[in-house]
């Protein structure tokens, strides 16, 4: 055990010092890479999913809906929030440490043979594809790193392609408008591979039925194709009913808080159909079972009701407005609106922050994260608030929060999932767990 660790620690090492890199939009290494491996990414099938919001929580709901189905599924998400594994699952379990750290040497062997400098993206990818094509799971669920059209997933050709939203985020890489992202993404459609989309913006989607045409490609529109109805919905999840395109009237719960959630949900229920026609068996128990039971941790997740504690990772326009319309509904706010802990990465734009968020809270905490931060001093200035302080370590951040907030009041932490972790496990150690997805679909 103690050599694997070493071992797994020596070579994760190796894999984060590929960050020297960047980012590099291509697939010329990512082929070559791939070729070398013996084209793991073509021993498996899946779906490929895109986004500006939404493809992670997308991913975790159809993953837990096709394993409560009876099959055996694959999922690739980033970044993670404590462990690198969790990046990489094959039957709902994160992959071992062993099986990693043989799979980086091996990736890594492969790419001097190749000849091929891999950034840590496509390093990662091509690690993620050997572990699928060893397991040969019944469906991988693949979702994209940034953008799509060169992304170093884009080497697959799925079931069915997904593109959960399209906001403005990333924008030194993508594009400036959503014209422009909109066309990065919409580089997964594939000929004659089906599509479903959350998008509900008629330019973007003008586009994106234009782009279908042309590839031969089935465009389904969860805003047009299936008719969501909130039956319920507090602090603990939500209820609500799907009419799908067949006239099926069917109820779901969802632990997963937000009505944004909603959205998503509607777009994974699209996506069954489309697996289901391709021969899938998934059953309406299977999708109840299966969305009652989603885990996705660090996003509006409710760590305690008393006093109030809410972590999310909103890290940009479209998710902080969906966490404050979280804080503001009546179902859902919380009594009182104390500290807001906050930390966002150096690319990020502070306004919805500072006009929507801060705003609520008597008093805010400017921290950071741990990769590409800005610095907290710089958020701070840029909060405009009456009552700001600095605490850079976030897991100091949250204790100074909770300690501020006192035992009845609010604590909510956002921004950066690369802040969430630390402030996450300081608020778990303090004997305030989360509920389990299964209490939480009980609860309501």
């Amino acid at each position: 055990m103690k050599h694997t660790h070493k071992m797994l620690t020596e070579q994760l090492a190796y894999m984060y010092s590929l960050e020297r890199f960047g980012i590099k939009f291509g697939l010329q290494t990512m082929t070559a890479l791939l070729a070398e491996l013996g084209n793991p990414h073509l021993q498996f099938p899946s779906v490929h999913i895109t986004g500006t919001n939404g493809k992670g929580s997308t991913a975790a709901m159809l993953e837990s809906v096709v394993r409560a189905a009876g099959y055996t599924t694959a999922l690739y998400t980033s970044p993670h929030l404590f462990a690198f594994n969790e990046r990489i699952k094959v039957g709902g379990g994160a992959i071992a440490d062993e099986d990693l750290a043989r799979l980086i040497e091996g990736v890594r062997t492969a790419a001097e043979r190749a000849k091929v400098s891999p950034t840590f993206f496509e390093f990662t990818t091509a690690v993620a594809f050997c572990y699928f094509a060893q397991k040969k799971p019944d469906l991988a669920i693949v979702e994209v790193g940034m953008g799509g059209l060169l992304d170093a997933t884009n080497v697959i050709t799925p079931r069915v392609s997904v593109i959960t939203t399209i906001g403005l985020d990333h924008q030194f890489l993508l594009g400036e408008t959503k014209e422009e992202i909109a066309a990065n993404k919409a580089g997964i459609i594939k000929q004659g591979i089906p599509v479903v989309t959350g998008v509900r913006d008629p330019g973007v989607l003008d586009y994106f039925s234009s782009v279908c045409r042309e590839r031969g490609a089935a465009l389904h529109i969860g805003s047009r194709d299936i008719a969501i109805e909130a039956l319920e919905h507090n602090r603990r999840g939500q209820a609500f009913a799907a009419t799908l395109p067949d006239g099926r009237r069917e109820a779901y719960r969802l632990p997963l808080l937000g009505r944004h959630q909603l959205d998503n949900a509607a777009v994974v229920l699209l996506v069954l159909e489309e697996l289901r026609r391709q021969g899938m068996k998934i059953e309406k128990s299977a999708i109840q079972h299966g969305l009652a039971a989603t885990v996705w941790p660090g996003r509006l997740e409710l760590v305690s009701e008393k006093p109030f504690i809410l972590v999310d990772g909103a890290h940009n326009a479209q998710s902080l407005l969906a966490l404050a319309e979280f804080l503001t509904a009546p179902a859902t706010k919380p009594p009182s609106y104390e500290v807001l802990v906050v930390g966002m990465k150096n690319d990020k734009d502070v306004a919805p922050v500072r006009d929507t968020l801060a705003p609520l809270f008597t008093h805010v905490i400017a921290t950071e994260g741990a990769y590409e931060p800005m610095p907290a001093e710089a958020l701070a200035a840029a909060l405009h608030h009456s009552s700001v302080e600095i605490v850079t370590d976030p897991r100091a951040a949250a204790e100074r929060g909770l300690a501020h907030s006192g035992a009845h009041g609010t604590l909510v932490v956002t921004g950066s999932l690369y802040m969430i972790p630390p402030a996450l496990s300081y608020l778990r150690e303090q004997a305030l767990a989360p509920r389990t997805a299964e209490s939480l679909s009980a609860a309501l």
